[in-house]
């Protein structure tokens, strides 16, 4: 319920707090006194829109807070308006949507006013309410986690049904990129050796002849390396003979004659190894053709190796996907029987229920003073769109297979209509009214706002409409706004809202009434600018009356 209620800057209220109670409230005063601004800031804590005009001249923003009481729990629901038009919205402090806001307000507030849209005029929360009356929530949860699970499945099916549709164009794709690497056949680190040897093939004319002279230089000519190495060993042997200290000379030259000879052989060896050899330069081009043209497209030849791999296995995926969707398709359809016999099940009590349900409410528009006025239930399913959950043609979603709506025919003879489209104000509150009153105790919401509820009644219908209040206030916390007396008279708490005038600005206040004062102002309903001694205590009587009622 609101506990606590504060208006700041908005329209011709200052600074105003109102303390509600539970039960019903009762909101009179003066027309023109700012009721319509306690409505207007509730519906902005219901996320209405918010309009630059709301703001109080010379305010820079107008704001409204609420503390709400809802199943032991406290939450401030706050709203403002700045004069350049910026709204913001917060939930215990936090700054959030006005569509969250707006989702979230259903729980706590639901308004009726003549032009007011809000949960039993909007359609789509009609299934949940006759659901509520027929007392199937549990029916309904299971219903929910049941078709939550088909749902899955059936997206798993349709995803491989796409990946079927477009199989062989993918499998062609990849049998052609798996035998373009097939072709090459490709080893970790074959690069490197064949661009060694196409390299060394390239140069061979240049390799040999290099080889082939310094292998000349070195031992092959007349004057090579390694002759001159024997003379100077011969000499120095000599030598040695005369003086012992030339030995480790001797020694050394010997060594360098030897290997001079080695490295002249290696050097003959490898240029009589060099081969052009035109075909297998070629067949080494060609190879390094392949080879890099891999390492471009896929980074390295591991690389490319590994995208094999990947390639052959998607390929055995979708050979056997066939398989995979004859299995998907079976445990959605046993899934979806199962959500459906659920779905059936709901149905049934449905229909069952939605005749209760209107005979009830037609029973209470007739203690509201629409006697003639009749209210149905119209059930029926709503068509499934592609690639939907369904069954036969209707979609089965989370509440099972079915639309309500609540219609109502004002008058006999008229075609039962949406409430959205009655045209009478007077008449869609009562209905409204008679709704809440057979649903009192079923629904989420925790008060409930009537602003012109009496529109076009009096005396007996007013009375009624009083105790019908008073009825739904024991379930939910109930504002109303009303004209009449008689109503007033049932009320937990009266306010009343009054404009004050000071240094030539207007401001409203608001006053919670008890004993006298209450009496005061029932009698003003009564009798108008002229408060006589009958009027007072046909207001004493009233009260007292509706009281006696009570107990």
């Amino acid at each position: 319920m609101i506990a606590v209620l504060r208006i700041r800057n908005l329209a011709v209220v200052e600074d105003l707090e109102i303390e509600f109670g539970p039960g019903l409230n009762i909101i009179t005063g003066e027309t023109g006194s700012g009721k319509s601004i306690i409505v207007k800031s509730l519906e902005l804590l219901r996320g209405s829109r918010a309009a630059p005009h709301l703001v109080r001249t010379g305010a820079d923003a107008a704001s409204v807070e609420a503390l709400i009481e809802l199943d032991g729990v406290q939450l401030v629901v706050r709203r403002t308006v700045s004069a350049k038009g910026r709204s913001r919205a917060y939930i215990d402090g936090e700054m959030c949507t006005v569509q969250a806001l707006r989702q979230r307000a259903g729980a706590w507030l639901d308004i009726s006013g003549q032009h007011e849209h809000h949960t039993l005029v909007d359609a789509t929360s009609h299934l949940g309410w006759l659901d509520r009356f027929a007392q199937v929530d549990d029916l309904r949860a299971t219903l929910g986690q049941a078709v939550d699970q088909a749902r899955l499945a059936l997206v798993a099916e349709q995803a491989v049904q796409v990946s079927i549709r477009d199989r062989d164009e993918r499998m062609d794709l990849l049998r052609f990129q798996i035998a373009e690497i097939d072709r090459v056949a490709p080893e970790p680190g074959e690069l490197d050796p064949v661009l060694s040897e196409l390299d060394r093939l390239t140069h061979a004319a240049g390799l040999r002849q290099n080889t082939e002279q310094a292998a000349d230089l070195l031992r092959y000519q007349k004057r090579s390396a390694v002759v001159g190495l024997t003379d100077a060993l011969e000499m120095v042997s000599r030598a040695a003979h005369i003086d012992n200290a030339l030995a480790p000379l001797l020694v050394r030259l010997e060594s360098s004659r030897i290997e001079v000879e080695d490295i002249a052989d290696e050097l003959s060896s490898y240029a009589n190894r060099l081969d052009s050899d035109p075909s297998r330069l070629a067949k080494l081009k060609s190879r390094e053709q392949q080879l890099s043209r891999l390492v471009r497209r896929h980074g390295s030849l591991t690389a490319a190796l590994r995208h094999h791999a990947d390639l052959t296995a998607e390929l055995d995926v979708l050979d056997e996907s066939e398989l995979e969707l004859e299995r998907l398709a079976k445990h959605t359809q046993t899934l979806r029987n199962l959500a459906a016999d659920l779905a059936e099940s709901l149905s049934a009590q449905r229909k069952q229920h939605a005749d209760r349900l209107a005979r009830a409410v037609s029973e209470e528009l007739r203690a509201l003073g629409m006697g003639h006025a009749r209210i149905e239930v119209n059930l029926d399913t709503v068509a499934a769109q592609p690639h939907e959950l369904q069954v036969n043609g209707a979609r089965l979603g989370s509440t099972g297979f079915d639309r309500a709506e609540f219609l109502i025919a004002p008058n006999p003879g008229e075609t039962p209509r949406p409430l959205t489209k009655v045209a009478s104000g007077g008449e869609l509150s009562r209905a409204l009214l008679a709704l809440k009153q057979v649903l009192a105790g079923l629904g989420p919401v925790g008060s409930y706002v009537f602003d012109e509820v009496d529109t076009g009644v009096g005396g007996a219908i007013a009375e009624a409409i009083g105790r019908k209040l008073y009825t739904v206030a024991q379930h939910h916390q109930v504002l109303c706004i009303t004209h009449q007396a008689v109503i007033a008279a049932w009320g937990d708490q009266h306010f009343q809202v009054a404009k004050q005038v000071s240094e030539g600005r207007t401001r409203t206040q608001v006053n919670e009434l008890v004993t006298s004062a209450r009496k005061d102002e029932l009698a003003r309903m009564l009798g108008g600018a002229q408060i006589t001694a009958g009027v007072r205590q046909a207001a004493t009587d009233l009260l007292a009356g509706a009281r006696t009622q009570v107990r």
